[in-house]
């Protein structure tokens, strides 16, 4: 049997080999669960939450972590303010693919000890929210199932495309449609043969201003489109800062530019977690957009990707012209465990009727409304 302890952010801080050896154990490892996100996300924005960081230890062996984080608030599928757990980084990053730390073999185990703790222990909450979980994770296995002891809704909300590196790069490039190969290959023609422009990959010393330029760059382009981002604030671009020296001294960071002369076209934020690349966020200098810039970007960055011997680019959430690239995706849903409280079981109420509504109108107009991460801007379509 299995002990649970809630861990507060100082032993957090302690435990940075331990918890990157349950990443890489799990079944599916994301940058999105490794110690440098979570524990950035602690410093730079957790001082709105209470830490509900639950430890799963066999002996005195950690088996598994669920880093949640407590607050009152308002999650998109509510109606009104709860008592919440969140997926730490998951609201204001938007983070994809969060999951139980844990390896496969522990992870049923794990989750059966945090619905008991939740159930009998900790019971200061009405809401557990888990936001773009996918398909194939620990987390919707465990909702779908009969042994949680909390009433459950879960929906699938949008999904990630992936480019499956695994038959290489030419087999891969092959698989687009011709026209969209003669176009790639006749944008690369134009700005690396005519247009002196240059792939660039950031530099470990200019990773914080690099940072810099690809928020410029994703406002620009949202200016351009006349249309709201979320991706920008000083808090924000302080994490990703700190989140992009970390990871560039792992070797993690993919960051990826455009450049003609030094000046940066386009870029694409990227993240390299066991094998897979995970392409997070994107911008472009709209005077570029003429020329394909976004696209020709994101397809030397998978021709990079596999050169390198890695298995999958992820393209995240959200976004239809992701669609174009691949005919792969995962699922991605929305969880709602709500505990045995009289304003749970209102907010469980409201969230219905909410989600019922919207369908409704939906149904009525019958427009697509794909969903992508807070603040992600397509690039040009093709």
């Amino acid at each position: 049997m299995l002990r649970v302890e809630r861990a507060d952010v100082d032993r957090l801080r302690e435990i940075r080999a331990e918890w990157n050896g349950l990443v890489a154990a799990m079944a599916r490892p994301s940058t999105f669960s490794t110690w440098e996100w979570i524990e950035a996300w602690w410093r730079h924005f957790g001082d709105a939450y209470e830490p509900v960081l639950l430890h799963f230890y066999r002996g005195e062996t950690l088996v598994g972590i669920l880093p949640l984080a407590s607050r009152w608030m308002i999650v998109e599928d509510a109606a009104l303010p709860t008592r919440t757990l969140l997926y730490c980084g998951s609201r204001e990053l938007g983070s994809d693919h969060i999951d139980l730390i844990a390896s496969a073999s522990d992870a049923a185990e794990c989750l059966a000890a945090a619905g008991t703790y939740l159930q009998w222990e900790f019971r200061d909450w009405d809401l557990l929210h888990f936001s773009h979980v996918a398909e194939d994770s620990r987390l919707l296995e465990w909702a779908e199932g009969n042994t949680v002891p909390f009433p459950v809704d879960s929906r699938v909300v949008s999904a990630a495309p992936y480019v499956d590196l695994s038959v290489g790069f030419d087999s891969y490039r092959m698989s687009l449609r011709k026209k969209k190969r003669k176009h790639l290959e006749g944008l690369a023609g134009q700005l690396f043969g005519g247009m002196g422009v240059e792939y660039w990959k950031c530099d470990p010393v200019e990773a914080k201003n690099a940072v810099r330029q690809l928020f410029d760059l994703h406002r620009l382009r949202a200016a351009s489109l006349k249309r709201a981002t979320v991706f920008k604030g000083e808090r924000l671009i302080r994490f990703h800062e700190d989140i992009a020296v970390r990871l560039q001294q792992q070797g993690q960071l993919r960051l990826r530019f455009l450049r003609q002369r030094g000046v940066p076209l386009s870029a694409w934020y990227c993240f390299e977690c066991h094998g897979r690349a995970f392409a997070y966020q994107t911008g472009m200098d709209p005077a570029w957009e003429k020329y394909g810039a976004g696209n020709l970007l994101l397809y030397e960055v998978i021709r990079e990707s596999s050169e390198e011997g890695l298995k999958e680019v992820d393209l995240l959430r959200g976004g239809h012209y992701k669609g174009r690239w691949t005919k792969r995706s995962r699922a991605l849903s929305t969880i709602n465990m709500y505990n045995d409280t009289a304003l749970a079981r209102l907010a469980r109420w409201g969230a219905r009727w909410r989600t019922d509504f919207v369908h409704a109108v939906k149904q009525r107009s019958r427009r697509p409304t794909p969903q992508n991460r807070e603040g992600e801007i397509a690039p040009e379509e093709m």
